[in-house]
């Protein structure tokens, strides 16, 4: 290869980041859900190079193909490869890709045909290395090559970039095929195999792990649960965590598979422990495995190196190379996390009226007078939707096949989305008036649900149909332990997090017990509700709230513990007529 970059070139990085970077030396681009990949053309010869640096190009022929096809003979592409299917952007066609038989791949290649979008430009067409220029040049000669040679060519597209951080935060909302934002520094060279110039912001808390070993279910000879790993900064692999969301009718195949990967000692760092009087033998025992599979897993914490509870398998990452795995993917983990939600995607009203809203309380702001003390920030904590309910049975039923039942039980759905299904028009309302007045402190959400069996749990956590039919299985009854623990729990936690100014408003009836005495004991006179709540049925509550939302107007709150719970039912709200 004559190129000036070849193919042991290590591709740019992302530091693991937990809220978008600001500053006009930044530049964010939306987050791919494909295969980073590294495109090389040297007249005839095509190269398609993965991360970890395995040639990619026998999976995906007609993406070797169209490249060829291009008039310019040079040039050395930075992107990612997806693969569009019905509208969306499909990894398990990608996963399926990566299979040894060449008439499998071509199949599969005219079934579903790839799209590498493309994002740096690190040799351009005359084979001049652009490297050292900084991003900011390297992407006008990007937009500049795509404009001569990509047009009319199916299988590329350029990726969008925006120096506008609303901007940026939109795309961060858009779609399943995202899997988040990248920012990346304008002024800096291409920063090969470091982290120093790029951070990405996941829509979830993900991290890529090694299977270091696994444990069989205590009564069957079939994995129960896959035991995860990290690298340390010696280089040994810790035992880290576990995973045991593994799909029943894929236990079997993965059993042999592991099996056959069996190899001590799997961790050589911290390993798994061993019995305990809690366990049984059989419990606790593991068997190592070779260190050469990668999984992806979602997770909520990273305490004491090692994730605080059981992870959720996402899928697995045959491009990712094992020593990829470190422990720098979590080590900001405990970062505040940011909230990013300055858009109601569950709601047009709310997205589109956030002038009027920013009027409004300028207005407002103006109008208070001198001796009100102004409140800095509002929190909103949101009442559940009937998870034992008619649409609620519908969703988790295992005989669903519409597109929201599906998604819940192959991925899980966010627990926004799921109630806002459950509970329609009502939680919608209560969703998009939350995500139009939420003025919540650095590093504390806007937004929480109150969820049974869970405590407060943010509108945007993806929840799973195991975990929906754990919290179908709860009571939303103060009376019940397992209901109102969670939640006082939490609670506490906000209040310590929120400070003393910070309001805690109540979307949700305070005509019964279920939410107003465990709240009402850690909040006291800080938690509020609306007081034209009062008299009020749920659509009535719900068509309030939008009105609110639309004309840019908050509502009135007043504290709870001094409010009237019953009062007479108001006159109905006046129709709106839309010309």
């Amino acid at each position: 290869m004559t190129l000036p970059v070849n193919k042991k070139y290590a591709p740019m990085e992302a530091l693991p980041a937990t809220e978008l970077p600001e500053g006009t030396e930044w530049q964010y681009e939306p987050k791919w859900d494909g295969f980073r990949c590294l495109a090389f053309r040297d007249v005839e010869q095509i190269d398609l190079q993965s991360k970890s640096g395995k040639p990619l190009a026998r999976y995906f022929p007609e993406l070797a193909a169209s490249l060829r096809a291009l008039k310019a003979k040079k040039f050395v592409l930075d992107g990612e490869i997806v693969i569009p299917v019905d509208g969306d952007l499909s990894f398990d066609e990608l996963l399926m890709r990566i299979h040894p038989a060449a008439s499998r791949v071509l199949k599969l290649s005219q079934e579903h045909p790839s799209v590498f979008i493309v994002f740096d430009l690190l040799v351009d067409e005359k084979g001049k290395s652009l490297v050292k220029l900084p991003l900011k040049k390297r992407r006008q000669q990007l937009e500049r090559f795509a404009k001569l040679f990509f047009d009319k060519n199916a299988a590329l597209s350029l990726s969008p970039v925006t120096d506008d951080l609303s901007i940026a935060r939109k795309w961060f909302h858009m779609g399943v095929g995202l899997d988040g934002i990248v920012a990346k520094r304008k002024d800096l060279p291409y920063q090969t195999g470091e982290r120093t110039g790029m951070q990405k912001i996941k829509k979830q808390r993900t991290a890529d792990c090694v299977v270091g070993g696994f444990r069989y279910l205590e009564k069957k000879p079939l994995v129960g649960s896959l035991l995860l790993g990290l690298y340390n900064d010696e280089g040994l692999l810790d035992h880290v965590g576990f995973s045991s969301s593994i799909q029943a009718d894929e236990r079997l195949a993965l059993t042999k598979k592991l099996e056959k990967m069996i190899k001590p000692p799997g961790f050589t760092g911290k390993a798994p422990g061993g019995l305990s009087r809690w366990s049984t033998k059989h419990s606790m025992e593991w068997q190592p495995l070779d260190p050469k599979l990668v999984a992806e897993v979602q997770f909520d914490h990273f305490t004491g190196g090692r994730f605080r509870h059981g992870t959720k398998f996402l899928r697995w990452r045959p491009e990712k190379a094992p020593r990829d795995c470190t422990m720098k993917q979590v080590k900001r983990e405990n970062k505040s996390a940011m909230n990013l939600l300055s858009f109601c995607l569950v709601d047009y009203l709310a997205m589109t009226q956030t002038k009027r809203v920013q009027r409004a309380k300028s207005n407002d702001r103006q109008a208070r007078p001198a001796s009100q003390p102004r409140v800095a920030h509002r929190i909103f904590l949101l009442s559940p939707a009937n998870a034992g309910g008619v649409r609620a049975k519908m969703i988790m039923s295992e005989n669903a096949r519409f597109i929201l039942a599906r998604r819940l039980r192959n991925d899980g759905l966010p627990l926004g989305e799921l109630f806002s299904f459950i509970s329609g028009l009502y939680f919608r309302s209560k969703l998009a008036y939350a995500r139009a007045f939420a003025s919540p402190p650095a590093g504390v959400p806007g937004i929480l649900v109150i969820t049974a069996g869970r405590g407060l749990v943010s509108p945007d956590a993806l929840m799973t149909h195991d975990e929906m039919l754990e919290i179908a299985d709860v009571p939303v009854d103060a009376a019940d332990s397992r209901y109102r623990e969670p939640l006082e729990r939490d609670a506490q936690e906000l209040l310590r997090k929120a400070g003393k100014r910070c309001e805690i408003v109540l979307l949700g009836s305070i005509a019964t017990a279920k939410y107003v005495e465990p709240l009402l004991g850690i909040f006291d006179e800080r938690l509020l509700f609306p007081s034209a709540f009062v008299g009020r049925g749920d659509m009535s509550r719900g068509g309030l709230m939008l009105r609110s939302v639309r004309e840019g107007a908050e509502l009135g709150y007043e504290p709870v513990g001094s409010a009237i719970r019953h009062g007479p039912r108001p006159p109905k709200l006046p129709k709106i007529r839309y010309t």
